[in-house]
């Protein structure tokens, strides 16, 4: 199994985007464990408990409902993001074609604007400030450098990149698709080639840490 790991991390070290979208998902994994575990000590005497009695009364049942508000805010950027990240690789070809539709007809990034997205989504259900700090460092000690290593990469390899790029927006989308952009169909075979359903995965195992963390105080 952790030769199987291993193998699996060599491979996407040769795809920067899948990369860092493996080490997105893993670090928020940690911080939200990690507050999770934090938050859920009893600073009274250190112990942990699944909801209590208390919960059954109407103070519980409001704290409750308050705890997963953020979850749901949380949410409102999550999901979105998942959709986006999803359709996006439906749209690629990596190394054989400059992907201009589908999401790519309105930002440049969209794989790197889902996670962003993502990111947001679970620093708010979470209620960590600290970890809505990580993730701004994250991006912009991440995201950036490898955006414009990969636009230097595209540039050399599709000389038609310079005028999609002048007609795309790098990564916040413009209300319409950019003129003169390519009509392609969503392709399961390539999302399923690109496994972003792992993202889905992952998103669902950060929600239940979420949950746990909820309840478990």
């Amino acid at each position: 199994m952790i030769r199987s790991i291993a193998a699996e991390f060599r491979k996407a070290r040769q795809r920067p985007a899948l990369l860092v979208s493996v080490l997105t998902i893993v670090g928020i994994v940690a911080l939200v464990y990690i507050v999770s575990y934090v938050q859920a000590l009893n600073p009274g005497t250190g112990r942990r408990g699944i909801v209590s009695l208390d919960s059954l009364y109407p103070a519980g049942l409001v704290t409750t409902v308050i705890g997963i508000v953020p979850l749901l805010v949380g949410a409102i950027a999550i999901v979105p993001g998942l959709l986006i990240r999803a359709v996006a690789s439906g749209h690629v070809r990596k190394n054989e074609a400059l992907a201009t539709s589908g999401p790519y007809a309105y930002t440049r990034n969209p794989l790197y604007l889902g996670s962003l997205l993502i990111g947001i989504g679970f620093a708010v259900a979470s209620r960590s400030w600290w970890i809505g700090v990580a993730l701004v460092a994250m991006f912009f000690a991440i995201y950036v450098p490898v955006i414009r290593d990969e636009e230097a990469f595209l540039r050399q390899k599709f000389p038609e990149f310079e005028e999609y790029a002048q007609r795309v927006p790098r990564m916040f989308p413009g209300i319409a698709p950019a003129s003169g952009s390519q009509v392609g169909a969503f392709s399961l075979d390539l999302y399923m080639k690109h496994r972003e359903y792992n993202a889905l995965l992952g998103a669902a195992a950060m929600m239940a840490v979420l949950i746990v963390k909820m309840l478990w105080q």
